[in-house]
C-alpha cells in the first residue's frame, strides 16, 4: 500500500470535514442571531419598515390579536364520504340536491348539516366567508381554524342546492412549535414579499394549513401559519418562531358571494 498517498487522502479528508463543520457552526450562529434579532423587533421598527416600502397597516388592530404561545404540528388524512357524495379532484366531496333541501332558519340549517355530515361538530360558522347565498363553516384544530378544512353550503332562498366538504381526520401530533409574535411575523412578511405601491395590510390571524405529505396514502401535514389580508390576497408565512421557512405564499381571497372551492 502507498502509505504516503493514503496519508495525503486522510489529511484532505480531515480538512474537508473541518471546513464542513466550520460552515455548519457559522450557519447555526447566523440562525441563532437571526432568531434573537427577529424576537427583538418592536412596533417602531415595524412602522419604519412599512414606511420604507410604502405599505400601511393598522398596528393597533394587529397587536390586539390573541395568539397562543405554542401549537402542534399534525399528520392527518382527508375524511372519506360514501355515496351520494362525489369526490372531487382536489380531495373534497360534494353533494347536489334535487329537489333542494328546505330549511326554516340557521338553526334548522345546522340541524340538516349534522344529518348530512357525520363530523359536522368539528366545524364552526365563519361569518366573514359567508353570504346570503353561501354559508361557510371552518374546521377547528386546537381552537384554531384549519384554513383548508371547510363546509361550503350553496343556497337559493331558504333551500340547499349543494354542500361541499373537506375534512381532516386521524390527527397525529408530530411536534409542538413556539409561535412567532405579530411583530416577528410582520418583519418576515415585509422583508420577504414585494408589495404593490401603497398597499394596505388590513388584518392578520393564525390558522393551520394542510400540505400534502404522502399523496399515495392521502396524508397531509397541518402546519400553523400567520396569514395577512392585503389587497385581494391572503399572504401566508409559517408561524414557527424559529422561522426555518420564511417563504411567503399568496392565495386569492374568495368573494363570499361567489361559489368558491377549497384549497388543498
Amino acid at each position: 500500500m502507498d502509505w504516503s498517498r493514503a496519508k495525503n487522502i486522510l489529511i484532505v479528508s480531515f480538512l474537508i470535514l473541518d471546513l464542513f463543520l466550520g460552515a455548519q457552526y457559522i450557519q447555526m450562529i447566523q440562525t441563532q442571531s437571526k432568531i434573537i434579532h427577529e424576537d427583538q423587533i418592536n412596533r417602531r421598527q415595524i412602522e419604519q419598515l412599512l414606511e420604507q416600502v410604502h405599505v400601511k397597516a393598522n398596528m393597533d388592530l394587529l397587536e390586539r390579536k390573541m395568539v397562543p404561545e405554542q401549537l402542534g404540528v399534525y399528520k392527518a388524512v382527508v375524511s372519506d364520504l360514501e355515496k351520494p357524495w362525489k369526490k372531487e379532484e382536489q380531495g373534497s366531496y360534494i353533494q347536489t340536491f334535487s329537489p333542494r333541501l328546505s330549511f326554516e332558519n340557521e338553526q334548522d340549517l345546522e340541524r340538516i348539516l349534522k344529518q348530512q355530515i357525520p363530523f359536522f361538530s368539528d366545524f364552526r360558522y365563519d361569518k366573514a366567508l359567508s353570504s346570503k347565498q353561501r354559508r361557510v363553516y371552518v374546521q377547528i384544530v386546537d381552537q384554531v381554524p384549519l384554513f383548508n378544512g371547510k363546509v361550503e353550503v350553496n343556497l337559493k332562498n331558504n333551500q340547499i342546492e349543494s354542500i361541499r366538504v373537506l375534512h381532516f381526520t386521524q390527527l397525529e401530533r408530530l411536534s409542538v412549535v413556539s409561535l412567532a409574535n405579530v411583530h416577528t411575523a410582520l418583519y418576515r412578511l415585509i422583508t420577504n414579499w414585494e408589495f404593490n405601491q401603497h398597499a394596505t395590510i388590513r388584518n392578520a390571524n393564525i390558522a393551520y394549513r394542510s400540505k400534502v405529505y404522502n399523496s399515495v396514502d392521502n396524508e397531509h401535514i397541518l402546519i400553523p401559519y400567520w396569514y395577512f389580508e392585503s389587497g385581494k390576497d391572503y399572504l401566508f408565512i409559517q408561524a414557527n418562531r424559529r422561522g426555518q421557512n420564511e417563504e411567503v405564499e399568496k392565495m386569492p381571497i374568495i368573494n363570499p358571494n361567489s361559489k368558491g372551492t377549497n384549497e388543498t
